[in-house]
């Protein structure tokens, strides 16, 4: 009996920077990165990780996401860390 083996899950980093960046995110990223003093547009309202089936990992850096008033997360997900002045 011959028993399948799965290939190794590909890991996909990616970093944004603008609302633009955000929406270019392909959905097999496995770790985001929220660069500091970015993703600031009036227009970034709710940053939606659901789309993205793989996340394990996001880090938000300082001064980020402004007007961002909702978050919601992948089920799978891990905050790997946020700074004291995310989303504020």
């Amino acid at each position: 009996m011959s028993r399948s083996v799965l290939p190794p899950l590909i890991t996909c980093d990616y970093a944004i920077r603008s609302i633009r960046d955000y929406e270019a995110i392909p959905t097999h990223v496995t770790t985001l990165r929220v660069c500091s003093g970015t993703c600031n547009e009036e227009e970034f309202k709710v940053l939606d990780l659901r789309r993205f089936g793989l996340i394990r990992h996001v880090a938000f850096g300082d001064h980020c996401l402004k007007y961002v008033k909702s978050f919601l997360e992948s089920p799978l997900l891990r905050v790997a860390s946020v700074s004291g002045e995310t989303m504020k």
